[in-house]
Parts: structure tokens; C-alpha cells; sequence
């Protein structure tokens, strides 16, 4: 069974400009060096992406898989699901806090492969994840307010 990871990272910047780079999924291969490809499928009446097919190296094989966001808990929480795709099963969220200028954001993952991997490929796979979605992140954010 999967066991839900997550790390934080403090940004100096506002959840406005964080949440900017993070729903702007078609852009998350120019800053998240494992995504190769993220295509926006649906969105909803706001025009934010609902559905969003991805392509990921995800170092012992490519894998592509299409996530459902629910947006209902923005600006404090973007969480997501697998729909479909080459993994068993995947779901996470970016939460944000606020305080003085500074934004920690944390990212929390919860991922079946649906294949095997011995556990520590496992871990060290779950850590490049984590690593690319926040410090990617990060590096985006700040060079997009440079």
C-alpha cells in the first residue's frame, strides 16, 4: 500500500503568484525537469484546468497518466487524482500559508506504480518527485518576479 510523502519549501512571494505558475500546467515542462509533456484536456467555467494529461520521465520508464484537479479549496489547497494512465494510483496537493511575504507551500504525494519497484528506487523516486515539484517551483517563482 502507498504511503503519503511530503516536504515544505518557503517561497518570498505571494499565494497569488505561486498559485500563477502552479495552474499554469501546460508551462510545468519548462520549470519540472521529469515532465515532458502536460496537455490541458478540460477546464471548468473559470477556465481553470480540470484534467490534465501528463508525460513524465520518471527515470525507470516514461510513464503518462491524465490527473482531475478539484480547485474547490483554493487559495489555501489544489489537491489531485488519477483518472487514468500507466500508474495504479496517484493523488496529491500543493497547500499554501501565508505569513509576511513569505508563502510555505507544501506538497504531499501518495503513489502506486502498479508495477514493481524495489523500495528503495521507491524512495528515491518519491524524493526526485518532491524535489521538482517544489524547488522547480520555487526557481519559477522567484525568476518570474525577478
Amino acid at each position: 500500500m502507498a504511503e503519503t510523502v511530503s516536504d515544505s519549501i518557503a517561497i518570498a512571494a505571494p499565494v497569488e503568484d505561486i498559485l500563477a505558475v502552479v495552474l499554469d500546467f501546460a508551462s510545468y515542462p519548462q520549470w519540472n525537469r521529469d515532465v515532458k509533456e502536460a496537455e490541458v484536456l478540460e477546464t471548468d467555467k473559470h477556465g481553470r484546468a480540470t484534467l490534465v494529461r501528463y508525460r513524465v520521465d520518471a527515470r525507470v520508464r516514461v510513464v503518462g497518466y491524465t490527473l482531475a484537479y478539484d480547485h474547490s479549496e483554493l487559495p489555501q489547497r489544489l489537491s489531485w487524482s488519477l483518472t487514468d494512465g500507466d500508474l495504479e494510483d496517484l493523488q496529491g496537493s500543493y497547500a499554501f500559508a501565508a505569513r509576511d511575504g513569505i508563502t510555505e507551500v507544501t506538497y504531499r504525494l501518495r503513489i502506486e506504480p502498479g508495477f514493481p519497484l524495489p523500495s528503495m528506487l521507491r524512495r528515491r523516486a518519491e524524493r526526485r518527485i518532491i524535489d521538482g515539484a517544489l524547488a522547480g517551483l520555487k526557481a519559477r517563482v522567484e525568476e518570474d518576479r525577478g
